[in-house]
C-alpha cells in the first residue's frame, strides 16, 4: 500500500521495479560503501542472477532518481552503473544516527536489554554474506578471532541458507531479519565480515574490522570485487 501512495521511496538494496508510480521519486540509499560488484559489473551471472532478475535489476536502476554517494571512491563505481546526474554527495542516513549515538551508554544499554544480551559482555558482529556458489564456513577459524571476554553475534545473509550453510556454535547468538543491524552495530564493538559492506559503518565509529575471506580468489573470478582491499574503497573520505 505504501508504495503506491508514498511520494518518496527509498531502497536499501535493489528491488523490482515495476510498481514505481510516475508522480514518485525513488531515492537509493545503497547498502553501505560499494565493494562487492553490482547488477551489470557481476561477473558471472548464474542460477541465482537469472536474466529475468537481471533484466528487473537494471530496469531498477533507470527507475532510480537520486542514489547517494559518501565520497569519490563511491562515487566513481556508481558512476558506472548510474547515470552521472542523479549521483548525489550525502551521507548515508545511518551513519548520521550511528555517529550521533556512538557514546550514548544509556541508549547502548536499551538496546542489550531489548535483544536479552549481557551488559558486561563484548560482542563481536559476524556478518558473512551470500555466494553464487555452495561455499561452507569454517566455523572454528571465525571463532579463532574472538577474545576471552568477546561473545559471537552472526547475522547470516537472507540467502545464506542456499549458498552459504553454517554450522552455528551452541554460544553464539543467530540474528533474525527482522532484528535492527544498525542496533547491533551500535553495541558491537568489533566486526567479522567477508565482503559486506557495512564495514563502512563500522570504520566510520573507528571499530577494528577483521576480514575472513577464505575464498576471495573464487569469489573475485565468479562474482567480482571493486577492489581486493576494502581500504581503498575508502579512500576520498572527508
Amino acid at each position: 500500500y505504501h508504495l503506491y501512495t508514498a511520494k518518496e521511496v527509498y531502497f536499501t538494496e535493489y528491488e523490482n521495479s515495476d510498481y514505481k508510480k510516475q508522480e514518485q521519486k525513488w531515492i537509493l540509499l545503497t547498502d553501505g560503501m560499494p565493494y562487492i560488484k553490482k547488477i551489470s559489473d557481476i561477473t558471472v551471472y548464474d542460477e541465482t542472477w537469472s536474466s529475468t532478475k537481471k533484466e528487473n535489476s537494471l530496469q531498477f536502476i533507470k527507475n532510480i532518481d537520486e542514489v547517494y554517494s559518501a565520497n569519490l571512491q563511491s562515487y566513481k563505481i556508481l558512476n558506472g552503473i548510474f547515470k552521472k546526474e542523479v549521483i548525489v554527495h550525502k551521507q548515508y542516513p545511518k551513519i548520521t544516527w550511528l555517529l550521533n549515538n556512538k557514546n550514548d551508554l544509556h541508549l547502548i544499554k536499551r538496546i542489550k536489554k531489548k535483544y536479552n544480551l549481557n551488559e558486561k559482555l563484548k560482542y563481536v558482529l559476524y556478518v558473512p554474506i551470500s555466494r553464487e556458489y555452495k561455499f561452507k564456513i569454517d566455523m572454528q577459524e571465525v571463532l579463532a578471532f574472538l577474545k576471552n571476554d568477546e561473545k559471537l553475534i552472526v547475522a547470516p545473509h537472507y540467502y545464506n541458507k542456499y549458498s552459504v550453510p553454517i554450522d552455528y556454535p551452541n554460544d553464539s547468538i543467530i540474528l533474525s531479519k527482522e532484528v535492527n543491524l544498525q542496533e547491533i552495530t551500535l553495541i558491537s564493538t568489533r566486526l567479522i565480515t567477508d565482503y559486506c559492506s557495512i564495514a563502512y559503518d563500522f570504520y566510520k565509529l573507528n571499530k577494528e574490522v577483521i576480514f575472513y575471506q577464505p575464498d576471495i580468489l573464487l569469489y573475485q573470478e565468479l562474482h567480482g570485487l571493486y577492489t581486493n582491499e576494502f581500504e581503498e574503497v575508502l579512500k576520498g573520505e572527508e
